[in-house]
């Protein structure tokens, strides 16, 4: 089946047929996309420790590469740290393989470590590095740490659809839970207010608006004091807008589409297209600085596509921004994220429980 994204004016066909795999000799296995580890230890270890997971029936494969200098392979078993405080210890099969410079070796998931995985996200990993029949000064044990969200990976590679909405967050000690129309709720801290229609009134908003038109439909979260004008406030600038966008009954995927057929070539067109919109968009006063590949990936259980890149209006400081654009069935919701890379510092920390706490709650 096929559905469209509808990026405000422009439409984008998605083809649901292409599939990554991970091949073990002539045998290919339906997999997820590579995402790489941190390395903790210090190395000359170009890119990290990559993994991939595949699926083989209800039991899984994961591979480990690394780029290595000598001949080494990944050898000995691997201990995987799950946020739990639990582990997996991946067993050694002496599956090992060395091409242009990278080591790799495979191991194998169970059933109940894929069931797990499902659950828990990654924290990092052990494993050693051998030279058999040599020696090297890169071998020695190393651990590596992970920040994708490995769950997701799972779930949409073993096709099996995440229960929506997850479990709400706890809330936080003076935080809010806001519940929007049409859409669902999102906690926000007590460092910010919801956009009052008195500030929107103002020169001041006005002044700031000439580079950029906003839909006064959406719901706006700033900075908290922005509405009074207080001089801490007006020195600040962060914000998250949601905004709703309604079709026609199926004009869209759900929240739960299988994201990984979504081909590489798709998703470089689906980027070309976002660019030029938001470069469009932002008018003659804006200023891109930074522009990152678009992803198709998974934010609370929920299939989107994020876009994130550093923008300024003429000579106003440079801002972080990050869009994600979530399908439903019979709308678009989407939820831009904000805040100036200057004051990372103040603003990070919230802004990444913001995007966590946010859930859709009308779901088709």
């Amino acid at each position: 089946m096929k559905k469209a994204f509808i990026l405000t004016l422009t439409l984008l066909t998605l083809n649901s047929s292409a599939q990554n795999l991970f091949f073990i000799g002539e045998k290919g296995y339906p997999s997820a996309e590579s995402f790489s580890l941190s390395q903790n230890t210090e190395g000359n270890f170009e890119g990290g420790l990559q993994c991939v997971i595949a699926r083989k029936g209800s039991t899984g494969i994961i591979a480990f590469s690394l780029k290595t200098m000598t001949e080494v392979v990944i050898g000995g078993n691997v201990t995987m740290y799950l946020n739990d405080g639990s582990t997996i210890t991946l067993i050694d099969r002496s599956i090992y393989d060395y091409v242009d410079e990278t080591a790799t070796t495979v191991y194998y998931l169970t059933t109940n470590e894929i069931e797990k995985l499902k659950k828990v996200n990654l924290n990092k990993v052990r494993y050693a590095l051998k030279c058999i029949g040599c020696i090297s000064s890169e071998e020695g044990n190393f651990t590596a740490s992970n920040k994708t969200d490995v769950p997701s990976l799972i779930v949409n590679l073993f096709n099996t659809p995440q229960k929506l909405p997850r479990p709400f967050l706890n809330l936080e000690t003076g935080w809010q839970r806001l519940y929007i129309d049409n859409c669902g709720s999102i906690d926000i801290p007590p460092t910010m207010e919801i956009q009052s229609s008195k500030y929107r009134n103002t020169e001041y908003y006005k002044k700031a608006m000439q580079a950029i038109e906003i839909d006064t439909t959406q719901f706006i979260i700033q900075q908290k004091g922005l509405n009074e004008h207080e001089s801490d406030a007006l020195n600040k600038y962060a914000r998250i807008i949601i905004e709703t966008t309604l079709g026609n009954e199926g004009q869209y995927e759900r929240l739960t589409f299988d994201i990984s057929t979504i081909s590489q070539e798709e998703i470089i067109e689906l980027d070309k297209i976002l660019k030029e919109q938001t470069l469009t968009d932002g008018g003659e006063a804006f200023k891109l600085i930074e522009w990152n590949p678009v992803k198709v990936e998974r934010i609370n259980g929920m299939a989107c596509v994020h876009a994130n890149y550093k923008r300024k209006f003429n000579d106003a400081p440079i801002v972080w921004v990050h869009v994600y654009m979530f399908q439903n069935y019979s709308m678009v919701n989407k939820l831009t994220l904000s805040y100036r890379i200057s004051e990372s510092t103040y603003w990070e920390s919230d802004f990444e429980r913001i995007l966590k706490s946010f859930r859709i709650l009308k779901i088709k």
